[in-house]
C-alpha cells in the first residue's frame, strides 16, 4: 500500500496538490485504500472514493481544477513505473468485471419485496434530506421538494427525468407544480403515449428486471396501435445487463441484436 501512496503523492505534487497538506485545495485522505483505488480506476476511482468517505477537501473545485490542468490521468497511464503499479492494483483487486455478474445476481435477483420493505412509498433509492426529521418518508419528500425549488420549477415547465426509477420525482413534481396536469400524460410514462405512425421498435428486457411487467404492457399497447414491435425477453437477466457484454454471452447476444435491428432499419 505504501508504494501506491508514494506514486500518488508524487503525481499530485506535480499538479500543486499535497496529500494532507494545509492548502484549501489539498486533500485529506481518510482511508489508505484511496491510493490503489485511484491508480486502478483513475477519475472514476477518485470520485467513488470521495463518495465512500475515503478523502475530503475544503475546496474540491480548486482541487479538481489543478488535477485537470496537470493532466493527472494521462500521467498515470503514461508513466511506466506508474503503469506497473496500476496493473498490480488491477490484478489484485477482486472488484473486477469478471465478478460483476456474481455481485449483480446477489443484489438484483433478491426480488422487489426486499427493497420495498425498507424504501419509502415512492421506492426511491437515492438519499433523503433529513433536515429536521428522522422519518424516511418525510426525508424523501423534503428531498423532492428541495430539487423542485433548486431548479425553480414552475407550472408549465418540462423536466427530463433520466434514471427515474419508479417515477417518484415525476409524480411529485406533477402533483405539486403541475396544477391540473394529467398524471397519465405521455411525458410521464410511455405507457400513455399515442403510438400513431410510430416506427418499428425493439424492446429488450430481462426476466428479473423491475420493469419487466411495464415492458410487456408497453409492447402490448404498441401492437394494438399497429406498431411493428419486437419484445425480446432474456431469462434470468437483470436491469441493464447489456452493459456486461464483455464477458456475458447473454449481454453480447443482446448487443448484437440491437446492432442487427439498427442495420435492418437502415436498409
Amino acid at each position: 500500500m505504501q508504494k501506491y501512496r508514494k506514486i500518488i503523492e508524487q503525481l499530485f505534487l506535480e499538479t500543486g496538490v499535497r496529500i494532507n497538506g494545509p492548502g484549501l485545495w489539498d486533500i485529506q485522505v481518510r482511508d489508505e485504500r484511496f491510493y490503489a483505488r485511484v491508480l486502478k480506476d483513475g477519475s472514476l476511482g477518485l470520485g467513488e472514493s470521495y463518495m465512500e468517505g475515503w478523502w475530503d477537501c475544503l475546496r474540491i473545485d480548486e482541487f479538481i481544477c489543478r488535477l485537470l490542468k496537470g493532466n493527472l490521468e494521462d500521467k498515470i497511464r503514461g508513466n511506466l513505473r506508474t503503469l506497473l503499479l496500476y496493473l498490480s492494483a488491477r490484478i489484485f483487486n477482486r472488484q473486477s468485471p469478471a465478478r460483476a455478474g456474481i455481485v449483480a445476481r446477489r443484489h438484483y435477483d433478491l426480488g422487489n419485496d426486499l427493497f420495498f420493505s425498507f424504501l419509502d412509498p415512492n421506492n426511491q433509492y437515492s438519499c433523503g434530506y433529513f433536515q429536521g426529521t428522522d422519518d424516511l418518508t418525510e426525508a424523501q419528500r423534503k428531498k423532492l421538494d428541495l430539487i423542485c425549488r433548486k431548479i425553480a420549477l414552475q407550472p408549465g415547465d418540462r423536466v427530463l427525468d433520466i434514471g427515474c426509477g419508479w417515477g417518484g420525482f415525476a409524480r411529485y413534481a406533477a402533483e405539486q407544480y403541475g396544477g391540473d396536469q394529467d398524471l397519465e400524460h405521455p411525458h410521464l410514462s410511455p405507457l400513455h403515449a399515442d403510438f400513431c405512425d410510430f416506427p418499428p421498435t425493439l424492446i429488450q428486457v430481462g426476466s428479473e428486471e423491475i420493469l419487466y411487467d411495464d415492458s410487456s404492457r408497453l409492447a402490448q399497447r404498441m401492437r394494438h396501435a399497429g406498431v411493428d414491435v419486437t419484445l425480446s425477453e432474456y431469462p434470468q437477466m437483470w436491469h441493464v445487463f447489456q452493459l456486461h457484454a464483455g464477458y456475458m454471452p447473454e449481454a453480447r447476444q443482446a448487443v448484437n441484436e440491437v446492432a442487427a435491428f439498427i442495420r435492418q432499419q437502415a436498409e
